[in-house]
């Protein structure tokens, strides 16, 4: 039978593992007495107070540092305090409070320094299980993996969460959450600075909170800046105004619309948009337990149906990745416009027609009104 290898020096030291090293440090133990099944080539190299006691916790090492816990196989802990994961091939560089936490046969999962730092997941049941699996954490403090989370990575920042899989987070307070149900919010970059938590559950997307950004352009001076080319920069200038790189700009901001002649072809007049917007109905509701802000907004709305307005206007309606329509209505004043204009062309007509009635009245009175008359 193996027997477990000797402490090599240090005080208090406990060693069952088989073929590993307890190099000494104070109060160290590779001593898996819960699961009464030896240790394998578990080795911790100094430090105080860390514990390697997960069966068979093969190729694990702790160097060093104090009350630090590794339960799981070819996982490392490089110092640092109270760290603790129980996963397979997992890394925690150091660092203070960091946790990777799950059931068996997941990782590997990686936290590179940092305070607070967790990545969670949840067994289903003993054999299967929803998982943490190859996410990281590059440092930073209190940000957090949860959940079925695969692939993602926090690089640093503050109190970033993830849990959805695929996806990257850094700066502060950035948050992707996958909160619509039956849908998966995949490939999601986010990064900034926010001054409360900004939950993002867009997918597909690179968001970027930031006063300035630059592609191309190493100090900005604006919220948006792009080198097209050698001396050609093309930038935004406020919320929807933008420059290209030959200096054109165009404005989109509310009220001042991009309506260019020279930005359109095809141009042709709306038909029947009278005939169309009596085909609308406008209501009134209240929001119901599906609309996530339905607590907050609890008043009397005014508006439309999306499906109805679907029927008439489908350029309108627009369906998110939850099958949820909704409505951008900045092209009625058009139809509006021309409403009234069909609106008017009808009552001239009838008001022509009635003029003509009168006229020709006004004639017959006239004559009856001659030959009642006596003559002069």
């Amino acid at each position: 039978t193996t027997m477990p290898s000797p402490p090599l020096g240090g005080t208090s030291n406990t060693s069952l593992s088989q073929w590993g090293i307890l190099a000494g440090g104070n109060g160290n133990s590779t001593d898996p007495t819960a699961f009464a099944v030896p240790s394998y080539q578990a080795n911790i190299l100094g430090g105080q107070a860390n514990t390697i006691d997960y069966s068979p916790a093969a190729a694990t090492f702790i160097y060093g540092g104090s009350n630090n816990r590794v339960e799981g196989d070819f996982g490392n802990i490089l110092g640092g305090t109270f760290n603790s994961f129980f996963s397979l091939d997992a890394t925690i560089l150091a660092g203070n409070l960091n946790s990777i936490t799950d059931w068996m046969w997941v990782g590997p999962n990686n936290i590179f320094g940092g305070r607070n730092n967790s990545m969670i997941a949840t067994a289903v049941s003993l054999y299967v299980y929803v998982s943490a699996t190859d996410s990281n954490i590059f440092s930073g403090e209190n940000n957090q993996i949860a959940g079925s989370s695969i692939g993602n990575i926090i690089l640093g920042g503050m109190d970033n969460y993830i849990d959805t899989n695929f996806s990257i987070a850094g700066g502060r307070n950035m948050r992707i959450i996958n909160d619509i149900p039956d849908t998966a919010e995949l490939f999601t970059f986010a990064w900034g600075n926010a001054a409360a938590p900004t939950v993002i559950n867009q997918g597909n997307a690179f968001i970027v909170y930031t006063a300035k950004f630059g592609v191309n352009v190493p100090n900005p001076t604006r919220p948006f800046e792009f080198r097209a080319a050698p001396g050609k920069i093309a930038y935004v200038t406020g919320p929807g105004d933008w420059c290209n790189a030959n200096g054109e700009c165009l404005s989109n901001t509310p009220g001042y619309p991009k309506s260019d002649q020279r930005l359109k072809r095809n141009i042709k007049p709306i038909k029947g948009a009278l005939e169309k917007l009596s085909r609308l109905r406008g209501v009134t509701f209240y929001w119901n337990e599906k609309y996530k802000f339905h607590s907050l907004v609890t008043t009397q709305q005014i508006g439309f149906i999306a499906q109805e307005v679907e029927q008439v206007f489908p350029q309108w309606v627009r369906e998110n990745q939850a099958g949820m329509k909704r409505i951008n209505t900045d092209e009625m004043d058009a139809v509006l416009v021309e409403s009234i204009k069909e609106l008017n062309a009808v009552i001239d007509a009838e008001m022509s027609k009635y003029d003509s009635i009168l006229e020709e009245k006004m004639k017959e009175v006239e004559t009856l009104s001659a030959e009642l008359m006596p003559s002069q």
